[in-house]
């Protein structure tokens, strides 16, 4: 049985996360010798202090999902994240999709995951925590 998946103009959206980082490359661009210090409000952390520093930062290029998508509406992708087992947990958990084999639903999860092929963008991501 073959089910067709398509990729609406709403799944397809940007994010807007990746147009927030211009100013940061302005001033690194602009003041290429200062530190970068990062930090994090009170609703990301333990809720004590109005801003707290943090201790540690992990930094890689990588790639973004810059699109809204029906697979996680609450979820955001980067390339090394579960996008492709995420697709396939999805077909799991469609009706439509019951009764294909293993290998149908691999194949139709590999489809899918194709379509979203020119929505990764590459960029720096800057992963902060304490």
């Amino acid at each position: 049985m073959k089910i067709k998946h398509v990729i609406t103009e709403d799944d397809t959206k940007p994010s807007g996360l990746l147009k927030k980082c211009s100013e940061l490359r302005k001033l690194l661009a602009e003041n290429p010798d200062l530190p970068v210090l990062f930090s994090t409000d009170c609703y990301s952390v333990d809720n004590r202090y109005e801003t707290s520093f943090c201790f540690f930062a992990n930094v890689e290029k990588t790639k973004f999902l810059d699109c809204t998508n029906p697979i996680d509406d609450e979820r955001s992708y980067l390339w090394d994240d579960n996008f492709e087992q995420d697709v396939r947990d999805m077909l799991d958990n469609l009706p439509e999709y019951e009764g294909l084999t293993d290998e149908e639903l691999d194949k139709e999860a590999d489809e899918i995951v194709a379509m979203y092929e020119p929505y990764w963008r590459d960029c720096i991501h800057v992963h902060i925590t304490n």
